[in-house]
């Protein structure tokens, strides 16, 4: 089961937080541009579940670092400050 108690974080914790994205869709491509584009993230700050390979290596190519990929939907959760899916 994938679950993880968040605590309620203001606006200037979410700029730093690591954002994990389980199930790499159109949408979901769409919000990690612009968290990547409008905000200054941290090395390692967005982290992708594994599915839909290309979509991840595109945002992976686009944005480098700040990206990581997980090996799993689990793995995403655990390293993760908030989560969507």
């Amino acid at each position: 089961m994938l679950t993880k108690n968040i605590d309620q974080k203001t606006m200037s914790d979410f700029q730093t937080a690591r954002i994990g994205v389980v199930g790499v869709g159109t949408i979901a491509s769409a919000v990690i541009k612009g968290l990547c584009t409008d905000t200054k993230r941290a090395e390692g700050s967005i982290i992708l579940g594994p599915r839909n390979a290309g979509k991840v290596a595109a945002l992976k190519d686009a944005f480098g670092a700040t990206v990581t990929l997980a090996s799993t939907n689990q793995e995403v959760v655990d390293q993760a400050d908030w989560v969507s899916y």
